[in-house]
């Protein structure tokens, strides 16, 4: 079975995808080793969202569109507007999806090519934006978690941030050197703080976008990070996913320090 994205979801369980489709569920801490299909195969899932104001909402971005559930999993809808003609990420491929983590009813989706689309009304509706973002290759997407209305965009050429609720863009991308973002995490208690996985290795920024810097001591140079997550509990354990590396767990007061 071959892998396209995973998501690590450092709460009470931790969600896996799978190119293929499946979709696996495990509802105990780190160190499992048993996953369990959970509800109906999707097409082409390449990334997972569950809204952090209610954990029964799951949003799923497939090569297909996207899906929504509202039980955890288990069962899955995507034609959510009864007018077809309104359904307008049917059949696009959904690469990134961040969830307001005050309101479950905004969402926003990163379609390449193409930019971010946002929908108030949990999915039925969809709106682009993308007025400033002058790169429409969207990675990967994530909300402060203070400030609902500030996103930041990964894309193929850095990083771009928006402080309006996605309704303008601008590149917040210094001292990245033109490195293409597939990931990026958010210190929870600190929002300021962000972590970039590149093609390149880690990056991290302490004044939100302001200023990047490589911390990737300890990794083999040009270690393509494929995934990066910031552990909820602790948010000076950060885990990073790589691209035929394996995962690892570091401490970002040692390997991954402060600029």
């Amino acid at each position: 079975m071959q892998r396209n994205s995973f998501s690590w979801l450092l709460t009470s369980f931790l969600t896996v995808t799978f190119w293929l489709g499946s979709y696996f569920l495990s509802t105990v801490h780190a160190g499992v080793n048993r996953w369990t299909s959970n509800g109906p195969n999707l097409p082409g899932v390449q990334v997972l969202a569950i809204a952090p104001s209610n954990a029964q909402i799951v949003y799923a971005g497939t090569n297909r569109g996207s899906f929504k559930s509202t039980s955890g999993g288990l069962n899955w809808t995507q034609r959510l507007n009864p007018d077809p003609r309104l359904d307008i990420l049917i059949g696009k491929s959904i690469q990134a999806i961040a969830v307001d983590p005050k309101d479950a009813q905004i969402v926003y989706v990163g379609v390449p090519g193409e930019g971010v689309y946002k929908s108030t009304d949990g999915g039925v509706n969809w709106t682009i934006m993308k007025t400033g973002l002058t790169d429409l290759f969207i990675n990967t997407l994530v909300i402060d978690p203070l400030a609902t209305t500030t996103i930041y965009a990964g894309v193929s050429s850095g990083v771009f941030k928006s402080n309006d609720g996605a309704g303008n863009w601008g590149p917040v991308s210094t001292g990245l050197n033109g490195a293409i973002i597939s990931s990026l995490a958010i210190d929870p208690s600190a929002p300021a703080i962000l972590y970039a996985g590149t093609t390149t290795g880690v990056y991290r920024t302490a004044n939100g976008g302001g200023r990047w810097v490589l911390r990737s001591t300890g990794l083999p140079p040009g270690t393509f990070i494929k995934a990066i997550a910031v552990a909820r509990s602790s948010p000076q354990i950060l885990y990073i996913g790589t691209d035929g590396g394996g995962c690892s767990r570091v401490s970002t007061g040692a390997a991954i320090g402060p600029p």
